[in-house]
């Protein structure tokens, strides 16, 4: 119990003890900052997100995950995207002229978009770590880290095009 009320007084909480023992099963401190806990929900949405492997968007892991669990809210599955991503487990990729999709893999590679359907898919080729570090003028900018994206066509959409 000291451990619990110490924890909660550093953050100046005002709660009953029943509050208190809620927080501290939800959550554990570690210095001074709250870390989340694995929830079935959390579970869930890694799932989908593994599971589709299509660098997926937030509607479309929501859509996967309530095929089993109708029950479950869309601010619940965003909510623990975004968990996923800040804890390394998933990573959440910004494509311009796009919407966030989430990536299953959560190391540094490249992507491709297909021109023609969006697909967005990954490209098998070397990291170069420190690429950032030999660009020759940053206009004062401090870089730390790079994406590069290809555009192109799909082996469907070619697919299709040759019909």
């Amino acid at each position: 119990m000291h451990g619990s009320y110490a924890a909660a007084t550093k953050f100046r909480l005002t709660a009953s003890y029943y509050q208190y023992k809620v927080l501290i099963s939800n959550s554990y401190y570690k210095g001074m900052r709250i870390v989340s806990r694995n929830t079935i929900q959390k579970a869930l949405v890694l799932a989908a997100v593994r599971r589709l492997r299509n660098h997926a968007t937030a509607d479309e892991v929501y859509q996967d995950v309530r095929k089993g669990h109708p029950s479950i809210s869309k601010g619940t599955v965003y909510r623990n995207l975004s968990d996923l991503d800040k804890e390394g487990e998933i990573r959440k990729r910004p494509f311009l002229g796009s919407i966030d999709r989430y990536d299953h893999i959560a190391t540094d590679h490249y992507h491709a978009i297909c021109d023609k359907c969006g697909r967005v898919f990954d490209v098998d080729m070397d990291y170069p770590q420190g690429l950032e570090g030999s660009v020759k003028d940053g206009h004062g900018s401090r870089f730390t880290g790079h994406d590069i994206v290809f555009r192109g066509v799909c082996p469907e959409c070619q697919e299709r095009e040759q019909q």
